[in-house]
């Protein structure tokens, strides 16, 4: 073999070895790259994942204060019906019962118009008790 031919040898087998390590560090790049890549995504799932279970405890929690709310202001409005339901009926039995005793006292004084004083006081009376059922 002669000194021009073994120095071709030579340069054949550097520059294909240059070409192989080339080609090695391209694909360990490539390689590094894609578990990157791939780390990323695992992480971008799991962010989503704790995002999710977030939104999904956010929401229950949510509802279950909502309806804790609701049912706090239900039974504060219905104790306020019945706060005023009581005074109207209180004062409508003190309105009446001195009412009564008026017309009472009228009818033995004998005086002709105590009957349809009564009357026109139950009559009275009863629109009132209609009233107030109406507005509850």
């Amino acid at each position: 073999m002669a000194l021009g031919d073994s120095f071709d040898h030579f340069r054949r087998n550097r520059h294909a070895a240059k070409l192989e390590d080339c080609l090695r560090q391209r694909v360990a790049s490539t390689r590094n790259e894609l578990v990157k890549h791939i780390a990323a995504m695992e992480a971008a799932e799991e962010v989503e994942k704790r995002v999710t279970e977030q939104m999904r405890d956010f929401f229950r929690d949510s509802t279950r204060l909502a309806a804790q709310v609701l049912s706090a202001i239900h039974q504060r409005r219905a104790q306020e019906i019945e706060g005023r339901l009581e005074k109207e009926i209180q004062g409508f039995f003190e309105s009446t019962r001195v009412e009564a005793l008026r017309a009472i006292q009228e009818i033995r004084t004998g005086a002709p118009s105590a009957q349809a004083q009564l009357d026109s006081l139950f009559e009275v009376q009863v629109r009132r008790i209609a009233d107030a059922a109406a507005r509850s």
